[in-house]
């Protein structure tokens, strides 16, 4: 249904109802529409939520206390206080004030943006091509065959080019590595000659002598006078 075409009030109504007796069947598991006095029938109650919906759309009210009083006003004799309704019951009622106040705001826009727009001219229809001063192409991304060569063209040097890079990068990385090893070779003497210097001269060890030593007999003096010398 076109959003132009509907009773704003009405049908806010309703879809307020509904949620307040959904609300009320959820907290009290209960009937939903038992929020309301109770009715007859079913064509009283719906008359009796149509009156009601009608009262707060007129006096703008935002309370279901302010719904409860206006619901009682018929009844002097057996009112009963808002303090006395069941808290589930008094939860539906604001429910049920709070969303069709909105609601009825919400759709009374849209039904008017909806009928502004419906009311403006339609757009003028495009010129036939033959109509204007541009030559029939094709789509934007269509290409003549000069321009779709050049353009394979330039992808090709690129290509080229991105690869030539490549291999520049790649021998840059070989000569710093061979670079840096042949400084880590040339090192090496440098360090081993630094080592020996720094490193103490062996001391010659005694070679080893026979433990057993063959004796000597000592040498014997003569006995008696030695003879004289003539």
């Amino acid at each position: 249904m076109n959003i132009t075409e509907i009773d704003v009030d009405s049908y806010a109504t309703r879809v307020a109802f509904v949620a307040a007796s959904e609300l009320y069947a959820l907290l009290s598991e209960g009937e939903g529409s038992d929020f309301m006095p109770a009715c007859a029938d079913e064509v009283a109650l719906q008359q009796l939520v149509e009156n009601t919906g009608a009262f707060i759309i007129a006096h703008g009210v935002e309370k279901g206390e302010t719904v409860w009083l206006w619901l009682q006003q018929d009844r002097r004799a057996t009112r009963t206080p808002w303090a006395a309704v069941p808290e589930e019951q008094r939860f539906a009622l604001d429910l049920f004030a709070i969303t069709l106040r909105d609601l009825r705001q919400r759709l009374a826009i849209r039904q008017i943006e909806a009928e502004q727009r419906a009311s403006l001219p339609p757009p003028n229809p495009a010129p036939a091509i033959e109509d204007t001063i541009f030559e029939p192409v094709g789509s934007l991304g269509e290409m003549e065959p000069w321009a779709a060569e050049a353009a394979a063209s330039m992808a090709r040097f690129d290509r080229e080019q991105a690869a030539e890079r490549e291999l520049q990068r790649k021998a840059e990385i070989a000569a710093q590595e061979a670079a840096e090893a042949a400084e880590r070779e040339a090192a090496k003497p440098a360090r081993a000659a630094k080592l020996s210097a720094g490193k103490a001269a062996p001391k010659p060890q005694p070679k080893d002598q026979p433990k057993d030593l063959p004796k000597v007999p000592n040498r014997q003096k003569p006995r008696g006078k030695a003879p004289a010398s003539g």
